[in-house]
């Protein structure tokens, strides 16, 4: 792994002899960027097509995602912030995906509590 320079935002991994780039925006934390390699280290042999920010034809875009041969999306990941709405409205398009979501540990308990009301 090698850090960023201020100047280009870039984080490089190695995950079992594949380098993946994670560019960090300027809104995100590099919570965010660290988030993402994280989901990307414990869900990429299990789902080998699995994409980094991956742009799909829906209105709300994953921070990681994985599609089936067919199609069907099988792996949505979102990493940090993200509204209820949105976690409804995926619930209800994506009945078959499985859903990762990774939180900074002060905001997990709230988190949990509005997901269990779900």
């Amino acid at each position: 792994m090698t850090s960023p320079s201020e100047q280009n935002k870039k984080y490089t991994f190695r995950f079992s002899g594949t380098k993946i780039i994670f560019s960090r925006s300027p809104h995100e934390t590099e919570f965010h960027v660290y988030a993402k390699a994280l989901v990307y280290a414990l869900f990429h042999k299990r789902y080998p097509t699995i994409r980094v920010e991956a742009k799909i034809d829906d209105r709300f875009q994953p921070d990681l995602s994985a599609e089936d041969y067919d199609g069907t999306m099988i792996l949505w990941a979102e990493c940090g912030h993200v509204s209820f709405t949105k976690i409804e409205k995926l619930f209800k398009k994506y009945r078959k995906a499985h859903f990762v979501f990774v939180k900074e540990e002060r905001e997990i308990p709230l988190f949990k509590k509005q997901l269990d009301k779900m």
